[in-house]
Protein backbone atom coordinates (compact mmCIF):
# COMPACT_ATOMS: atom_id res chain seq x y z
CA UNK A 1 0.00 0.00 0.00
CA UNK A 2 3.00 2.19 1.01
CA UNK A 3 3.87 1.60 -2.23
CA UNK A 4 0.65 2.77 -4.36
CA UNK A 5 0.97 5.39 -2.48
CA UNK A 6 4.49 7.12 -3.72
CA UNK A 7 3.15 6.11 -7.12
CA UNK A 8 0.25 7.97 -7.08
CA UNK A 9 2.09 10.82 -5.52
CA UNK A 10 4.30 10.81 -8.36
CA UNK A 11 1.56 10.52 -11.32
CA UNK A 12 0.02 13.60 -9.48
CA UNK A 13 2.78 15.71 -9.55
CA UNK A 14 3.81 14.70 -13.05
CA UNK A 15 0.40 15.53 -14.16
CA UNK A 16 0.66 18.93 -12.65
CA UNK A 17 3.72 19.92 -14.06
CA UNK A 18 2.73 22.98 -16.48
CA UNK A 19 5.81 25.24 -16.58
CA UNK A 20 8.46 25.40 -19.49
CA UNK A 21 11.31 24.57 -18.15
CA UNK A 22 14.72 23.29 -19.77
CA UNK A 23 16.94 20.62 -18.23
CA UNK A 24 20.14 20.42 -16.75
CA UNK A 25 22.93 21.84 -18.63
CA UNK A 26 25.37 24.66 -18.95
CA UNK A 27 23.59 27.49 -17.12
CA UNK A 28 22.08 25.08 -14.12
CA UNK A 29 25.13 22.71 -13.95
CA UNK A 30 24.60 21.63 -10.47
CA UNK A 31 21.55 19.34 -8.61
CA UNK A 32 20.94 17.88 -5.55
CA UNK A 33 18.15 15.43 -4.97
CA UNK A 34 16.44 14.48 -1.96
CA UNK A 35 14.42 11.34 -1.88
CA UNK A 36 13.48 7.34 -0.99
CA UNK A 37 14.58 4.23 -2.38
CA UNK A 38 13.25 0.81 -2.77
CA UNK A 39 15.28 -2.21 -3.06
CA UNK A 40 13.92 -5.37 -4.34
CA UNK A 41 16.34 -8.65 -4.28
CA UNK A 42 16.13 -10.97 -7.15
CA UNK A 43 16.70 -14.53 -7.12
CA UNK A 44 16.56 -14.57 -10.95
CA UNK A 45 20.11 -15.06 -13.01
CA UNK A 46 20.91 -13.11 -16.19
CA UNK A 47 20.34 -16.48 -18.05
CA UNK A 48 16.39 -16.00 -17.27
CA UNK A 49 15.39 -12.90 -18.63
CA UNK A 50 11.34 -14.08 -17.74
CA UNK A 51 11.98 -14.34 -14.28
CA UNK A 52 13.81 -10.87 -13.86
CA UNK A 53 10.98 -9.09 -15.93
CA UNK A 54 8.43 -10.54 -13.62
CA UNK A 55 10.67 -9.63 -10.72
CA UNK A 56 11.05 -6.97 -11.68
CA UNK A 57 7.18 -5.53 -12.21
CA UNK A 58 5.89 -7.21 -9.01
CA UNK A 59 5.89 -5.15 -5.66
CA UNK A 60 5.24 -7.54 -3.31
CA UNK A 61 8.70 -7.84 -2.19
CA UNK A 62 9.71 -4.19 -2.37
CA UNK A 63 11.31 -3.45 0.66
CA UNK A 64 11.35 0.34 1.47
CA UNK A 65 11.54 2.89 4.46
CA UNK A 66 9.20 5.57 5.03
CA UNK A 67 11.46 8.36 5.40
CA UNK A 68 14.33 10.39 3.40
CA UNK A 69 16.59 7.61 2.52
CA UNK A 70 18.49 8.29 -0.78
CA UNK A 71 20.90 11.88 -1.16
CA UNK A 72 21.88 12.31 -4.74
CA UNK A 73 24.54 15.09 -6.00
CA UNK A 74 24.89 15.40 -9.86
CA UNK A 75 26.94 17.66 -12.24
CA UNK A 76 26.56 18.81 -15.62
CA UNK A 77 29.50 18.23 -17.79
CA UNK A 78 29.06 19.17 -21.45
CA UNK A 79 27.17 17.45 -24.43
CA UNK A 80 24.28 15.77 -22.35
CA UNK A 81 26.92 14.06 -20.10
CA UNK A 82 26.68 14.40 -15.94
CA UNK A 83 28.08 12.49 -13.47
CA UNK A 84 26.69 11.70 -10.06
CA UNK A 85 26.82 10.16 -6.71
CA UNK A 86 24.09 8.86 -4.42
CA UNK A 87 23.82 7.83 -1.15
CA UNK A 88 21.12 5.30 -0.19
CA UNK A 89 19.96 3.54 3.14
CA UNK A 90 17.06 0.79 3.18
CA UNK A 91 15.94 -2.08 5.72
CA UNK A 92 15.51 -5.35 4.37
CA UNK A 93 12.70 -7.53 5.43
CA UNK A 94 11.29 -9.66 2.45
CA UNK A 95 13.90 -11.46 0.27
CA UNK A 96 13.53 -14.78 -2.41
CA UNK A 97 15.42 -16.72 0.66
CA UNK A 98 12.96 -15.79 3.10
CA UNK A 99 11.63 -12.78 5.38
CA UNK A 100 14.11 -11.16 7.44
CA UNK A 101 13.53 -8.54 10.69
CA UNK A 102 14.62 -5.54 9.31
CA UNK A 103 18.37 -5.76 7.94
CA UNK A 104 20.12 -2.79 7.01
CA UNK A 105 21.18 -2.21 3.20
CA UNK A 106 23.50 0.82 2.16
CA UNK A 107 24.45 1.54 -1.03
CA UNK A 108 27.00 4.38 -2.38
CA UNK A 109 27.27 4.86 -6.09
CA UNK A 110 29.09 7.11 -8.87
CA UNK A 111 27.92 7.51 -12.35
CA UNK A 112 28.20 8.76 -15.54
CA UNK A 113 24.60 9.66 -17.61
CA UNK A 114 23.98 10.90 -20.99
CA UNK A 115 20.70 12.99 -21.43
CA UNK A 116 18.63 11.34 -24.30
CA UNK A 117 17.32 14.64 -25.51
CA UNK A 118 20.65 15.27 -27.22
CA UNK A 119 19.23 12.25 -29.47
CA UNK A 120 15.55 13.71 -30.38
CA UNK A 121 15.68 17.06 -29.46
CA UNK A 122 14.95 19.42 -26.75
CA UNK A 123 11.65 17.91 -24.66
CA UNK A 124 11.03 20.87 -22.64
CA UNK A 125 10.28 20.06 -18.87
CA UNK A 126 11.04 16.21 -19.80
CA UNK A 127 14.50 14.90 -19.25
CA UNK A 128 14.94 11.09 -19.65
CA UNK A 129 18.83 9.86 -19.47
CA UNK A 130 20.52 6.25 -19.55
CA UNK A 131 23.27 5.64 -17.06
CA UNK A 132 25.83 3.50 -15.76
CA UNK A 133 27.16 3.55 -12.20
CA UNK A 134 30.44 1.86 -9.96
CA UNK A 135 29.83 1.40 -6.43
CA UNK A 136 28.89 -0.63 -3.59
CA UNK A 137 26.48 -2.47 -1.50
CA UNK A 138 26.26 -3.92 2.12
CA UNK A 139 23.49 -5.65 3.38
CA UNK A 140 24.19 -5.55 7.39
CA UNK A 141 27.85 -6.37 7.81
CA UNK A 142 28.14 -8.38 4.38
CA UNK A 143 29.66 -6.66 1.54
CA UNK A 144 27.96 -7.42 -1.92
CA UNK A 145 31.23 -6.44 -3.23
CA UNK A 146 31.64 -4.32 -6.03
CA UNK A 147 28.33 -3.27 -7.74
CA UNK A 148 27.63 -2.40 -11.32
CA UNK A 149 24.45 -0.58 -12.27
CA UNK A 150 23.00 0.08 -15.56
CA UNK A 151 20.06 2.55 -14.98
CA UNK A 152 17.32 4.34 -16.88
CA UNK A 153 15.62 7.65 -15.60
CA UNK A 154 14.63 11.06 -16.09
CA UNK A 155 14.39 14.85 -14.74
CA UNK A 156 10.60 16.76 -14.90
CA UNK A 157 11.30 20.02 -14.21
CA UNK A 158 8.63 21.96 -12.48
CA UNK A 159 10.15 25.12 -12.69
CA UNK A 160 14.02 26.37 -13.82
CA UNK A 161 14.76 25.12 -10.31
CA UNK A 162 12.48 22.57 -9.19
CA UNK A 163 12.29 19.32 -9.74
CA UNK A 164 11.39 15.34 -9.70
CA UNK A 165 13.61 12.50 -10.18
CA UNK A 166 13.00 8.72 -11.22
CA UNK A 167 15.00 6.02 -11.27
CA UNK A 168 15.04 2.73 -11.93
CA UNK A 169 18.97 0.66 -11.75
CA UNK A 170 19.51 -3.18 -12.12
CA UNK A 171 22.41 -3.40 -9.72
CA UNK A 172 24.79 -6.57 -10.32
CA UNK A 173 27.22 -7.33 -7.75
CA UNK A 174 30.39 -9.88 -7.29
CA UNK A 175 29.94 -11.68 -4.50
CA UNK A 176 26.84 -13.02 -4.86
CA UNK A 177 26.65 -16.69 -4.04
CA UNK A 178 24.39 -19.29 -2.01
CA UNK A 179 25.91 -18.05 1.54
CA UNK A 180 24.69 -14.66 0.61
CA UNK A 181 21.13 -13.14 0.87
CA UNK A 182 21.74 -11.80 -2.09
CA UNK A 183 22.53 -15.35 -3.75
CA UNK A 184 22.01 -14.95 -7.51
CA UNK A 185 24.04 -11.28 -7.49
CA UNK A 186 21.13 -9.33 -8.51
CA UNK A 187 19.00 -6.73 -7.35
CA UNK A 188 17.06 -3.70 -8.31
CA UNK A 189 17.01 -0.31 -6.99
CA UNK A 190 14.36 1.89 -7.60
CA UNK A 191 13.97 5.61 -6.56
CA UNK A 192 12.23 9.04 -6.65
CA UNK A 193 13.84 12.62 -5.63
CA UNK A 194 12.96 15.79 -5.45
CA UNK A 195 15.72 17.79 -6.82
CA UNK A 196 17.10 21.29 -6.72
CA UNK A 197 19.22 22.55 -9.64
CA UNK A 198 21.82 25.89 -9.90
CA UNK A 199 24.66 27.60 -10.86
CA UNK A 200 28.31 27.54 -9.26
Amino acid sequence: MKNLKITGLFLLLLSLVTVNANAQDEDNKWAVGFGVNVVDISSASLSNIGDQVTDYVGVGDWNSLASLSRISLARYIDKGLTVDGAVAINTISKTPSGDYDDLAYYSVDFGARYDLNELVGDTAWFDPYVKFSVGGAWLDSESLGLVLSPTLGFNTWFNDNVGLNVESAYKTSTLGNDDSLVTSGYHFQHSISFILRFDE
